[in-house]
């Protein structure tokens, strides 16, 4: 894909991320990969990254052509719904994060200005997982790929609901800067069994409804 037309207002050429998720499903095998997309990559193609994953988990070769059309269609949505118009002044968004791998689940509240391009959802968690020592594998691109999308969200609606403030930002108070805390909790067994059955079942329920585009398999 090319710069221009399809490039969002506000972002840096050679540096458009779209949010990617797949749910990979084969056999009894079922595969959850969150990643970022860059709209103007140009060292390995959609098709090339779907056979690393493919050869990665040792899948069918049957899975590369759905797994490359679905990350296809994901950047095509992103494209089409996300144009930005991002404020020329600090706009400050309070965003709640909720984050679960494995059996660690971290809950945030951070305020983040939409406006500052030089804000990295990537350097935040990696150093919030460094500060409350948080050592499952992935966790960080999980938790930077929950921050971006919710940094799209807002961005796509400046004054929308999360909106905190605008223009002139005021000092936050200390009952506000509290409840930013981030809290890490290691989940029981059956937390975590209970949690799975919930996403599997919601799956489900958005496959049913063909509102889940990033599923591929051969199940």
């Amino acid at each position: 894909m090319s710069a221009g037309a399809g490039e969002p207002r506000g972002a840096s050429v050679g540096s458009v991320l779209v949010p990617i998720t797949l749910e990979i499903r084969s056999g009894h095998q079922s595969i959850t990969e969150h990643f970022s997309w860059n709209v103007f990559e140009q060292s390995i193609t959609m098709h090339d990254l779907a056979e690393n994953l493919v050869t990665d988990h040792r899948l069918p070769q049957s899975l590369v052509a759905p797994i490359t059309a679905s990350i296809y269609a994901q950047v095509e949505r992103f494209l089409e719904q996300n144009t930005l118009c991002l404020p020329n002044y600090p706009c400050i968004h309070r965003l709640n994060l909720e984050v679960r791998l494995c059996d660690v689940l971290l809950r945030d509240q951070l305020d983040w200005d939409i406006s500052d391009e030089t804000n990295s959802a990537e350097a935040y968690a990696m150093q919030l997982c460094r500060e409350m020592g948080i050592t499952v594998p992935h966790f960080a691109e999980a938790l930077a790929e929950a921050l971006r999308e919710q940094i799209y969200r807002a961005r796509l609606s400046p004054l929308g609901a999360t909106l905190l403030r605008q223009k002139n930002p005021l000092p936050l108070r200390t009952e506000e800067v509290s409840r930013r805390y981030p809290s890490v909790e290691v989940l029981p067994p059956e937390a975590v069994e209970r949690l799975d059955a919930v996403a599997q079942r919601e799956r489900r329920l958005q496959g049913r409804a063909g509102a889940n585009p990033c599923v591929v398999g051969d199940a």
